[in-house]
């Protein structure tokens, strides 16, 4: 390990002995010495660019929530929803929302809360479908009095 180390750019270098950031500056008596080390024959260790995340490590980043509310087919999307254009009855137990802005990928997850089993589906760019079956075992679809969500896009950066 070299007493020195580059940087990104030529603005400034890093003393490896106690981390120091020694800005390019010739008035800098830390630069000084550098710019004498280096006539002395001194050799920097090269920059090495900070290792990229680990897939998943990006926390989830909330794109969408609304409390909505079922009666006869119609649904009703509260005041304050965040990132919904618009919902839709498609069938019992069925129920599309449209984001507002559009996400580049499909790659949500959701907790939901509702009066039956309730799951995220077909995600995608434009939104998402919520389907909702009266419990686990029996599988059938249900119309819940209402469902409360909040929609995560996993592993990305937000709106």
């Amino acid at each position: 390990m070299a007493d020195y180390q580059l940087t990104a750019t030529d603005a400034a270098v890093i003393r490896t002995a106690d981390q120091a950031l020694i800005p390019n500056d010739e008035a800098n008596r830390d630069w000084q010495e550098y710019q004498q080390w280096l006539a002395d024959g001194g050799v920097p260790d090269p920059y090495v660019p900070p290792p990229q995340p680990e897939p998943g490590s990006i926390p989830p980043t909330l794109v969408a929530s609304a409390h909505a509310a079922v009666s006869g087919g119609a649904i009703t999307v509260g005041a304050g929803a965040f990132n919904i254009a618009s919902a839709t009855y498609q069938s019992k137990g069925v129920f599309d929302f449209a984001f507002i802005n559009a996400l580049p990928d499909a790659n949500y997850t959701a907790m939901i809360t509702s009066q039956g089993v309730a799951e995220l589906t077909n995600p995608a760019p434009g939104g998402f479908t919520i389907s909702v079956l009266n419990n686990v075992q029996a599988g059938t679809p249900h119309d819940p009095k209402s469902i409360d969500f909040q929609i995560y896009r996993v592993g990305g950066e937000g709106l």
